[in-house]
Parts: structure tokens; C-alpha cells; sequence
């Protein structure tokens, strides 16, 4: 129980004054992780989703994993063409098993190694809900913000628009509108990221509906890229961009790419991601997360049943 880094982690009591919205929980998960990574999952942070779907190759109804069937490679270069047919599954409720339809006001996405509060991350929507009437009327995702690349960077990076690829009719319209010289925002895929109703259904519309001005190509990256960085360039195409986690009470980050205790020594390798965006990185210790912090990443089964313990088994004077 004396952990300094789970020290600094508060939970959020529930609100008096409203529910929280409903948040439907999507772990990107495969079937060698199901009885270590998924299980975690499901014993620990995801009892408290309102819905829990495992996109896997494997169903398991006890694991709340399905077959998800996409038409790229499995791993990692999969994950984006996975999420999207996942999330085209949920807005047309054709997820497998379910026989009604799915009812959530947010997508959490996250991967199987990502440990979330989800306390924290109810009492921040309802601050976004109370703070802003159109929260749910216009497409919002909500993530650890990221800066990188330059968009001109993606001509010469292998997979993105290659002449002769499915995604070079789509870059050229990209840059004839967008340019080259701005620094690409994304909400980090590692902690997750939160998404909208209005949001979802504009992705999944973006990625499988024809929008190109010859009618035939579709206005959405494909392919086997990076899957946050795919949806913050997709989307920006269309004019949405990503909006921050970011504590403003404490001047720190809310979502995390590595584990309480790597956040808690300052991981040298995030400030390369951070460039342009002033004051995410405070220093290492206490400076490292804000005490509203809602998720980890790199978080194996047996930490997440560690920090589970810590946060809601021990004493209060011992974390």
C-alpha cells in the first residue's frame, strides 16, 4: 500500500447532482491475451462500464470478447481497420449476442493493458456535460494530446499516401486542403480516449462511405497505419480535432502513456511528443499526473489487480 505514484490518485465521488453519461467501453484485445490482459480487465475497471466489448479475434461471452472479422492483418498494424469495423458493428447494433440496442453516450476506446479509473472519467464527462451544452451535439473525442508529425511529414512515410495505394486519392485531396506545414494533433492511443455519439458515427461514415469528389473514393486513411494517429487525421479532414484531457486545476495530464509508477519517474521520451503544447510535462514525482487521473497504459494483468488493490483497498493515509 505504500506506493508513492498510486498516492497521488484521488477518486471522484459520485455526483449528487445528475447520473453520469453512459460510457461504453471498447478494449482492442486479441485471444492469447484473453486469459491474462482480459481477464484483468474484466475483474478489475470494466464491472464499471455501463457496456464492455472486447474486439477480438475469439468470442467469449464470459470475457465480453467477439470475432470481429476486418480485412487487414491481425496485431498491431490491424488495430486500425479492427476499431473501425467495430465501431460500425456498435452504431448499426450488429455486435453478436446483443439483442438490443447498445445504449452509451460515449466510446471509451482503450487496449487490453490500459488501467482506467473510471470514477475519474465519469466525473470529468459530467464537467464536460455541465460546461458546455453542445457536448453531445457535435462530434468530440477527448484524449492525451499528442504533437507529431508535420503533415508534410506523411508523404515520405511508408503507408500513409503512396502513389498506387488506396490512400492516394484521399492525400491528395488532404493536402489540397490542409497543406503541409501544421503540426498533426492526436489523442494517444495507449490510455484511451473518449469519443462522442455524434463523433463515432461521423468516423465510421468518414471510413466506409464513398465521399470523394469522383464519387468512388473514400475521404478516411486506410490500411495498416497507426490507429490514433489514422483517426486524428481522418477526422481532421473533415474539420474535427481532437480536444484535451488536461487538468487546468492542476496543471497536469489526466490520461497517461506508461504505468503510475514510469509516469511517476518521468519518462525522458514523452517530451518529443509534446511539442507546441505548453505545460503537459511538469517534472517527475508529484508534478508527473494530475490527482484527477483517469488511465494508465502498459499496465500488465498482475498491476492491474495490484493497482485495483491499492485504490480501493487500502487505506487512505497508506497509498
Amino acid at each position: 500500500c505504500d506506493d508513492p505514484a498510486v498516492s497521488l490518485i484521488q477518486i471522484s465521488p459520485p455526483s449528487t447532482t445528475r447520473t453520469h453519461p453512459k460510457v461504453l467501453c471498447l478494449v482492442l484485445t486479441q485471444s492469447n491475451n484473453h486469459a491474462t490482459r482480459m481477464k484483468a480487465v474484466v475483474e478489475t475497471w470494466g464491472r464499471k462500464c455501463d457496456v464492455l466489448i472486447g474486439a477480438s479475434n475469439v468470442t467469449d461471452p464470459q470475457l465480453h470478447t467477439y470475432n470481429i472479422a476486418s480485412s487487414t492483418l491481425s496485431g498491431y498494424w490491424g488495430i486500425w481497420d479492427k476499431l473501425m469495423h467495430t465501431l460500425q458493428m456498435i452504431v448499426n447494433n450488429k455486435i453478436p449476442q446483443q439483442k438490443k440496442p447498445l445504449d452509451f453516450d460515449w466510446i471509451l476506446k482503450a487496449d487490453d493493458d490500459t488501467f482506467v479509473i473510471m470514477e475519474n472519467l465519469h466525473a470529468f464527462l459530467v464537467n464536460v456535460s455541465q460546461s458546455s451544452s453542445s457536448s453531445s451535439s457535435e462530434p468530440r473525442i477527448y484524449g492525451r494530446t499528442m504533437a507529431w508529425p508535420r503533415l508534410g511529414r506523411f508523404q515520405d512515410m511508408e503507408g500513409w499516401f503512396p502513389q498506387g495505394s488506396e490512400n492516394y486519392n484521399f492525400g491528395q485531396r488532404f493536402y489540397a486542403k490542409l497543406g503541409t506545414e501544421e503540426t498533426l494533433r492526436f489523442s494517444h492511443g495507449g490510455p484511451g480516449y473518449i469519443m462522442n455519439r455524434k463523433y463515432v458515427e461521423a468516423l465510421v461514415q468518414a471510413y466506409f462511405t464513398s465521399g470523394g469528389s469522383d464519387g468512388g473514393d473514400v475521404d478516411a486513411v486506410k490500411g495498416e497505419v497507426a490507429e490514433d494517429i489514422a483517426n486524428a487525421v481522418t477526422m481532421l479532414y473533415h474539420g474535427i480535432r481532437p480536444r484535451s484531457t488536461f487538468d487546468l486545476d492542476s496543471g497536469r495530464e489526466r490520461m497517461h502513456p506508461e504505468s503510475p509508477q514510469t509516469m511517476y519517474a518521468n519518462p525522458i521520451w514523452l517530451e518529443k511528443m509534446h511539442h507546441g503544447i505548453k505545460g503537459s510535462l511538469k517534472g517527475p514525482g508529484e508534478q508527473c499526473c494530475s490527482p484527477n487521473s483517469i488511465s494508465y497504459h502498459y499496465v500488465a494483468d498482475f498491476q492491474m489487480r495490484l493497482l485495483d488493490y491499492q485504490l480501493y483497498h487500502c487505506p487512505r493515509d497508506k497509498r
